[in-house]
């Protein structure tokens, strides 16, 4: 809505300027070019981040897909029994390869619920090491 409003001003001032040719109606028109132009760069800014950001899902999702063996393990396995290696395999290099500025998404709550999870498996995968190598 803004950038219509902003819109309907930039052409009233097109109009006041080349009916009255002077330096408020130049400064009018100047003044909302470049805040048009400024707010279309925001829209492609924002635009750019959610297409990273839906890149970046694509390659978490890569590392630790809902249906691989590390999903399997979290939602079906008996922590305290043994358990083949692999099955942890996931969780590891997820958090291995996702603590750092590559992988940070540029919207905040989707950031904010990626260190969560970080933290938690990480916290978790020390603790069943602690259970399975003692």
């Amino acid at each position: 809505m803004i950038r219509v409003l902003t819109f309907v001003e930039l052409i009233i001032s097109t109009i006041w300027i080349a009916r009255y040719p002077n330096y408020p109606s130049a400064t009018a028109f100047l003044g909302f070019l470049i805040a048009l132009i400024g707010q279309e760069l925001n829209v492609n800014k924002k635009t750019d981040g959610l297409e990273k950001d839906r890149e970046l899902f694509n390659d978490f999702l890569d590392v630790f897909p809902s249906n691989g063996k590390s999903a399997f393990f979290l939602k079906e396995h008996d922590i305290g029994a043994p358990f083949p290696g692999d099955h942890t395999q996931e969780l590891e290099r997820f958090r291995y390869m996702w603590n750092n500025a590559e992988h940070e998404f540029l919207n905040n709550e989707l950031e904010e619920a990626k260190k969560k999870l970080w933290e938690d498996l990480d916290d978790f995968l020390k603790e069943l090491s602690k259970k399975h190598i003692s």
